[in-house]
């Protein structure tokens, strides 16, 4: 868990040679946010900044946009959902809420497939606050 409200730039490699561009801001629970197809962290800088209160931000460019190179893998659902768990291995994480944008990517795979990694949705969490 990070305690500043800096925000660190890293990189998460996937097994079929994407190099994802990643950043990680604020405190609390790991909170893994993923934009839509297409999508760039950026997408979530204003709500980061306010999330990041009270959770540890998560978020990445979508492969082959923004800072984040393609890869030669196929791009299907599939693909994208494990762009977030390699995105999470490379922060160090092994659990963490996952909150997705209005279009729809892999990331409604993640609580499904993966339970025992991806812990609650934003919305639940929220309302604890």
């Amino acid at each position: 868990m990070t305690t500043t409200s800096e925000i660190i730039d890293f990189r998460a490699e996937t097994d079929d040679g994407a190099t994802l561009h990643c950043f990680r801001e604020g405190h609390g629970q790991p909170l893994l946010l993923v934009s839509g197809l297409s999508g760039t962290a950026g997408f979530w800088t204003n709500i980061a900044a306010t999330l990041g209160r009270s959770f540890e931000i998560i978020r990445f460019d979508q492969r082959g946009i923004g800072g984040s190179s393609r890869g030669e893998a196929p791009c299907d659902i599939e693909r994208l959902a494990r762009d977030g768990l390699a995105v999470l291995d490379a922060a160090g994480l092994d659990r963490a809420g996952c909150r997705r944008s209005i279009m729809e990517t892999g990331g409604h795979l993640f609580p499904v497939s993966r339970p025992d990694i991806f812990t609650a949705s934003v919305a639940e969490w929220i309302g604890e606050l």
